[in-house]
């Protein structure tokens, strides 16, 4: 019911928002890119308790005279993460596009205590593997002013090793990986003057996290997200 009344309550608040509109905003520039370029970049990091890791990425806009971009980053030293991402491919033009990305990872966060009688120390050093796969299919109108989109998340992750803050392993840590799927539902009402970078007009937003399908041990969740901007 609360699902319901939601969606029922963005429907109202897009009717408003439209009605009371006094014009329709025209847009600075094509929605659609066309003019092509390129960039690359260095990475360089360090994760106390774990090491350095150095490497770099690379980004190509609008192919081909068309608005699909490819990105991608590989990082490595003593962890290591890499991945990609097609942007923005035209599965109808103009209307119906395609995104998709890959992340594969070896990596270790911190992760601190928390409470008033932690301290600065408190911390453990949780080295992970995972991979997980993004996408999302938009269906879009009028220069992008109107959009829904289905977004799937799905991918694995496994605890290899924990360390503590004296870089002592903890013994009997659970190694298997654990899987992990969700939907996402949503749809925005975008008058501003540019999608990208806005500088007049207003947004709404609306998009609901379907419960996730995830193993039995883990909380399942319901997550609706409002944004006026």
């Amino acid at each position: 019911m609360i699902r319901i009344l939601g969606a029922l309550l963005f429907i109202y608040l897009s009717l408003i928002f439209l009605a009371t509109a006094d014009a329709q905003i025209e847009r600075r520039k094509d929605q659609f890119g066309k003019d092509f370029g390129y960039y690359t970049y260095p990475i360089v990091g360090e994760i106390p308790g774990l090491g350095r890791a150095w490497g770099g990425g690379a980004s190509v806009l609008n192919i081909g005279g068309h608005d699909t971009d490819f990105t991608g980053y590989y990082l490595t030293g003593d962890f290591e993460a890499r991945g990609a991402a097609l942007l923005d491919y035209h599965l109808i033009r103009k209307r119906l596009i395609l995104d998709g990305g890959y992340n594969d990872y070896s990596v270790a966060p911190v992760v601190y205590g928390r409470g008033i009688d932690s301290e600065t120390g408190d911390a453990i050093y949780p080295e992970a593997k995972g991979r997980y796969f993004l996408g999302q299919l938009t269906l879009t109108f009028d220069e992008r002013r109107y959009e829904f989109y289905f977004r799937p998340l799905s991918g694995h992750e496994r605890i290899t090793r924990i360390f503590d803050n004296d870089g002592n392993a903890f013994e009997g840590v659970d190694t298997s990986w654990q899987g992990r799927t969700s939907y996402a539902l949503g749809g925005s009402i975008d008058l501003t003057d540019d999608r990208l970078d806005p500088r007049r007009g207003a947004r709404l937003e609306y998009a609901v996290r379907l419960p996730s399908h995830n193993p039995s041990d883990q909380s399942e969740f319901f997550v609706t997200d409002y944004n006026f901007t």
